[in-house]
C-alpha cells in the first residue's frame, strides 16, 4: 500500500500544505487557505501526522515537520516539484501498466498517454512545469559542487543537455565566469530558463530534441 503514501505526499505538495503549516493551523484554516474540503483536509492532515509529515497539538493545530518542509516552494533543494510530477497522470498512469511491460517487454507510455511523455508535456503544461521544478530541486543540491570540481577553460562552451531551467548552467556560470553556457532542451521547457535572472551573453538558451541532435560544445 505504499502508493497510498505516494498520493498523500503528492497532494500535500500540490496544495502547498508545507508552506501553510510553516505556522500552526487547524484543519479548517488549512482548508480555507488552500481552497479544499474541510473534512477531506482533516483526514489528509491526520494521514500526514501518521507519516511524520506533520504534528498536532492539544488545540488540534497542525504544524509542519522537517520532513514536510522539504516540499516547501522556493527553498533550495525542494522536492515539491518531484512529488507533484511523479504522482501526476503523465508518470502515474503508465506505471499502472507495469505488469504489461514485464509480460510483453514493451513500454506502455504510448498506449496510456497516446504519445511519449515529452510530447504529453507540451499539452500538460502544469505537469511539465512541476517536472522541471523537480529537476531543478535535485540539481541545485549538487550543482555548485559539480561546478567547483569540473575544470572549464576560459572561452570554452559548456552545454547542459536537457538542462531544463538552467540550474546547473547557472552554477557553472558562477564558478567559471569566463566560459559560455548553453541550456539545451525542448521549446516548452527552455522558456523557463529564459525567464530566470542572470542570463547574459555568456548563457544562452537553445531549443531542440536531444534524441535528434545536440549543439556543439567543448563540454
Amino acid at each position: 500500500m505504499a502508493y497510498w503514501t505516494t498520493q498523500v505526499i503528492h497532494v500535500a505538495a500540490k496544495f502547498g500544505i508545507a508552506d501553510i503549516l510553516a505556522s500552526p493551523a487547524t484543519a479548517v484554516e488549512v482548508a480555507a487557505r488552500a481552497g479544499l474540503d474541510r473534512d477531506s483536509t482533516q483526514r489528509l492532515l491526520r494521514a500526514c501526522v501518521s507519516l511524520g509529515l506533520a504534528s498536532i497539538d492539544e488545540n488540534e493545530r497542525y504544524s509542519s515537520t522537517a520532513l514536510l518542509a522539504t516540499l516547501c516552494i522556493g527553498v533550495t533543494g525542494s522536492l515539491r516539484g518531484f512529488a507533484v510530477s511523479q504522482a501526476a497522470p503523465g508518470h502515474w498512469l503508465p506505471w499502472g501498466k507495469f505488469p504489461e511491460v514485464i509480460r510483453s517487454g514493451k513500454r506502455q507510455t504510448l498506449e496510456v498517454l497516446g504519445e511519449e511523455i515529452w510530447g504529453y508535456y507540451v499539452r500538460a503544461r502544469d505537469e511539465a512545469a512541476a517536472f522541471s521544478e523537480g529537476m531543478r530541486g535535485l540539481t541545485v543540491v549538487l550543482g555548485e559542487e559539480a561546478a567547483s570540481v569540473i575544470h572549464v577553460g576560459a572561452g570554452e562552451i559548456v552545454a547542459d543537455i536537457g538542462g531544463a531551467n538552467g540550474a546547473l548552467a547557472h552554477a557553472f556560470l558562477k564558478s567559471n565566469p569566463d566560459a559560455r553556457r548553453i541550456v539545451f532542451d525542448r521549446p516548452n521547457i527552455t522558456s523557463d530558463a529564459a525567464r530566470r535572472a542572470g542570463l547574459t551573453d555568456r548563457l544562452g538558451v537553445v531549443e531542440g530534441d536531444f534524441f535528434q541532435a545536440c549543439p556543439t560544445a567543448d563540454i
